[in-house]
């Protein structure tokens, strides 16, 4: 549930905010909007069914939920 950020130009990493809870092989995308997407997975114990977005900008952490979005 840690999450370090890696700075090439300094060539160090360091600790950011920690994840909302432990989670394994799940899969992670980043999006256009440069936040980080954590899909699926599991606790140890459970199979989540749940995402998770990191925005590194703020470093902060929410939980997505689908949005009813009009489409044409």
């Amino acid at each position: 549930d840690t999450v370090q950020r890696y700075d090439p130009q300094a060539d160090a990493w360091s600790a950011r905010r920690v994840m909302p809870g432990p989670r394994y092989q799940c899969a992670v995308v980043t999006g256009v909007d440069d936040e980080m997407y954590l899909l699926g997975g599991t606790d140890g114990h459970v199979e989540l069914n749940r995402v998770d977005v990191y925005r590194p900008a703020t470093n902060t952490w929410r939980r997505w939920t689908r949005e009813a979005r009009r489409r044409s």
